[in-house]
């Protein structure tokens, strides 16, 4: 019995500790991103985890009813026929969509420690009645601290020595005090009784002597109080629960350093934070760097074979040759992606290299620069959140990203200008000279920056987000491998490791 987890990135924790419940009573689990295999397509794997599995397990939330993502996953299930459990962890009015496709499955409240165990006793109904064997569920039980145990131990020995010694001084005082009175009331010789007598207590104080010894050494003497000490092991003092970290309280627009790139320190602005303020997405507040999107695959920009096709229309050329000699627009196979997403001084690209031979101009190839997070320390790394991005259909799970034409509202929001300045190192570092021409032709600072979105009419030209000088258009449409365009890099940041506390 096969089990398809499906959730929103915000539930991730969650999904993954149901993940390692359900595995523990020996259901197996496709978990993404764990189970998404690299080097394979996002959304060829999640159709194929979902058409392997038996049943899909839905984490339901404000995050996964408003996902297209979450929403593809269980019209799929739907489609296949699979048996969904809706786990509800929030009170939310459901999307039309989700509604429709999900009115005669069955629903599980969630439940305060979010244990799991009723979505673990529903799949293993679900298990028997298809036909597999009865399972009986794991019950977690915390195991029994070794240093407790040992103090249980030695305090209960101690007490049982305890009673030991005094009975043992009582029944020594008892018998002398007998022996004392009988002889003074008599006024005989008491020779043979006293024997008789100490016959017996010397046989009772061996007796009782020799259980003692078995637990504690004493001295032995029947005329005097025995004293015993007892002495116990004191644990050393626990080490004290250090306080959660709080998130860095942050607001929309807000300013964050952060990383560095070419040296110096990135400048970030907050434009979306998640309802748990544990999360943020922030993007660069200037150009950081002019590069292509994507070099073209045959590594000479508008030639392939020794034929030129500058004067040729892109409409009339095949998307295959688009590609091939002016480059490739998608974003989940792009130069620029495998670029942002690299901590490596040699990223590793697949196909055409961003070399310079490959630029529309000859300039500005980064095939030998360093990857961007490559200027992040570890701690900083290890701050970044994975995000699922949906670019055209298409899901990705990126560290860093360039934001989409329906993202740009997250800036108007925050009240972030959409209209950015490149950094003095970047247009340092530009070969192209763009920037400085456009600046004097529009006479305006800002300059253009890639979106991750691909013209939907070519297979070549991707979408920048527009300079002031033309304010009522928003974007503007260019070749992939033009190399003198911005990149303004967007990332997810947990707050909580880069807490001040």
């Amino acid at each position: 019995m096969r089990v398809f987890i499906s959730h929103s990135s915000e539930n991730a924790a969650l999904a993954k500790e149901l993940c390692g419940k359900l595995e523990k009573n020996g259901f197996p689990c496709f978990l993404a991103p764990r189970d998404i295999r690299s080097g394979f397509e996002y959304a060829e794997e999640i159709i194929n985890g979902i058409d392997g599995s038996d049943m899909m397990v839905l984490l339901l939330s404000e995050a996964s009813n408003s996902s297209p993502h979450v929403l593809r996953e269980v019209e799929r299930a739907v489609s296949k026929k699979k048996t969904i459990i809706v786990y509800k962890l929030e009170d939310v009015v459901l999307s039309k969509s989700l509604e429709y496709f999900l009115m005669t499955h069955q629903w599980v409240n969630d439940k305060p420690g979010k244990d799991f165990d009723e979505i673990v006793k529903r799949v293993s109904e679900y298990a028997e009645q298809a036909g597999g064997e009865p399972h009986k569920i794991v019950v977690e039980q915390k195991p029994e601290n070794p240093k407790n145990s040992r103090k249980y131990v030695i305090i209960i020995a101690a007490i049982f020595v305890v009673i030991l010694v005094v009975w043992w001084i009582v029944a020594a005082v008892f018998f002398s005090k007998n022996n004392e009175g009988n002889s003074e009331s008599s006024g005989q010789s008491v020779s043979e009784s006293t024997e008789s007598s100490s016959s017996t207590t010397s046989s009772e104080q061996q007796a009782v002597s020799s259980s003692s010894t078995s637990s504690v050494e004493s001295s032995q003497s029947s005329s005097s109080t025995q004293s015993v000490e007892v002495i116990v092991p004191v644990e050393s003092e626990s080490k004290p629960v250090q306080p959660e970290k709080q998130p860095l309280s942050v607001n929309l627009g807000e300013r964050i350093s952060f990383g560095k790139y070419n040296g110096e320190a990135i400048e970030w602005r907050v434009i979306k934070i998640s309802e748990d303020k544990k999360t943020a997405v922030v993007i660069s507040d200037k150009i950081l760097t002019m590069k292509a999107f994507d070099a073209a695959e045959c590594g000479t920009f508008n030639k392939l074979n020794g034929e030129d096709y500058w004067r040729t229309k892109t409409t009339d050329l095949t998307e295959e040759i688009q590609r091939k000699v002016r480059g490739d627009n998608r974003w989940e196979l792009s130069n620029i992606r495998a670029w942002l997403n690299s901590a490596r001084e040699n990223v590793v690209y697949s196909g055409q290299a961003p070399t310079t031979q490959s630029m529309s101009e000859h300039k500005n190839g980064y095939h030998t620069e360093a990857g961007f997070l490559n200027g992040f320390s570890e701690k900083e790394r290890a701050a970044i959140v994975e995000t699922q991005i949906n670019t055209a259909g298409t899901t990705t799970s990126d560290k860093v990203f360039l934001l989409s034409v329906d993202e740009l509202k997250w800036l108007s929001e925050a009240d972030v200008s959409v209209f950015a300045k490149p950094t003095a190192a970047a247009v340092e570092q530009d070969k192209s000279n763009w920037y400085k021409v456009d600046c004097q032709n529009y006479n305006v600072e800002d300059f253009f920056w890639w979106l991750r979105d691909a013209n939907p009419e070519t297979a070549c030209e991707c979408l920048c987000a527009n300079i002031s000088y033309f304010e009522n258009q928003p974007t503007i449409s260019y070749y992939a491998g033009l190399e003198g365009f911005g990149v303004r890099p967007a990332m997810t940041i947990d707050l909580t490791a880069i807490s001040e506390n």
